[in-house]
């Protein structure tokens, strides 16, 4: 048996590369969702790194990816917690913010930054699935997922359920 070698043209190797990633586009700013979220509050940084411990308890306890070492948390004067998280979704970071009352119920979800053909995520109905959840009712597969957007909105819907294990073991209590 005598072995063959097919030659391909760098063209058609080329060709079949995927394009350059279209860029993420921000949507709001830290302090713009805020606003949205909690309107006429001020916001006081509460920002810490986890330790290694922290991070496997977050990660074993939602059963989800802890994609980030550090908490990136506001207290709010009114009460409850402001926080910024990441997901990742089909090609991209996924940048959002969260509310939550003084005890732990999701006010909304604002995104903040993700690629423009995935920002189904930022319909203020498909959004609205999370307003009012709790850690213990919560279940992120309930959440419906978008078209054309699926891993995004998946991940985000999951997201919300890491952010809310978070709040329990580590923010309720925090003084």
């Amino acid at each position: 048996m005598q072995a063959k070698f097919f030659l391909v043209p760098v063209a058609a190797v080329a060709c079949a590369q995927p394009a350059l990633a279209e860029d993420s586009a921000t949507f709001l700013s830290v302090e713009q969702a805020q606003r949205v979220l909690f309107p006429g509050a001020t916001f006081r940084p509460d920002f810490f790194d986890l330790s290694e411990a922290q991070f496997n308890l977050i990660r074993d306890t939602a059963k989800i990816t802890q994609w980030v070492r550090y908490i990136r948390a506001w207290r709010v004067s009114t009460g409850g917690w402001f926080l910024v998280d990441h997901v990742v979704g089909r090609d991209d970071m996924i940048k959002y913010g969260i509310g939550l009352t003084a005890d732990g119920q999701v006010t909304g979800i604002e995104i903040l930054e993700c690629l423009p053909r995935y920002d189904g995520i930022r319909n203020p109905a498909w959004r609205r699935q999370v307003a009012g959840a709790r850690r213990a009712s919560y279940n992120p597969d309930a959440v419906r997922s978008i078209s054309g957007a699926t891993l995004s909105s998946e991940h985000v819907a999951d997201g919300v359920k890491r952010v809310l294990v978070t709040y329990d073991l580590l923010l309720k209590n925090r003084r």
